[in-house]
């Protein structure tokens, strides 16, 4: 039977994916627990799966089972690459955050990658996707004040589409976004 303890130690994939969903959880509904959770990922990201020399990051963890050869996985596939969504998601947690070795270790990946990008951009589309980010990244709005308030303005400021725009609010009473 299932024992609500993980068999398995989650791989490069896993973080990234999860790590971007905490970041889209956090513009639908912002608490300060789940960026702890976010930056607690993304750190975790960093310690086990950077590679620090060569940039981008493994599939699998620093500690896994000896293997023959350990991976890095540029390419998207029928999901994206965990390194282009790693990227992504620590381009996007360096905005809410500003801390900038997340972006640091983003920008180490993507100047791995490039030379494959440049030569077959549509197998690296979220690699692309993250180039774009870094080259410009998504601008913040933060709305602070009375629930009713804060809706009609998220409301009309999402009724164009903007990708590139990152919505916090933030309740009555909560502290600020951490400072760099």
């Amino acid at each position: 039977g299932h024992t609500g303890k993980t068999q398995l130690n989650a791989y490069l994939d896993d973080h990234a994916f999860l790590l971007n969903a905490a970041l889209e959880l956090l513009q639908a509904e912002y608490r300060a627990t789940d960026l702890a959770f976010a930056v607690q990922l993304a750190d975790a990201l960093l310690e086990h799966f950077e590679d620090k020399q060569a940039g981008g990051f493994f599939f699998t963890r620093h500690d896994h089972e000896a293997l023959i050869q350990r991976n890095k996985v540029g390419q998207d596939n029928a999901t994206p690459s965990g390194n282009g969504s790693a990227a992504q998601a620590l381009l996007r947690l360096t905005v809410l955050t500003g801390n900038t070795a997340y972006q640091a270790a983003a920008e180490r990946c993507l100047k791995l990658y490039f030379p494959a990008m440049q030569q077959y951009a549509s197998y690296h589309s979220s690699l692309c996707s993250a180039l774009a980010a870094s080259l410009q990244p998504p601008s913040l709005l933060v709305l602070c004040g009375a629930a009713n308030e804060t809706a009609a303005w998220r409301a009309a400021v999402q009724k164009p589409y903007l990708p590139d725009l990152m919505i916090v609010v933030l309740a009555e009473g909560t502290p600020g976004l951490p400072q760099p």
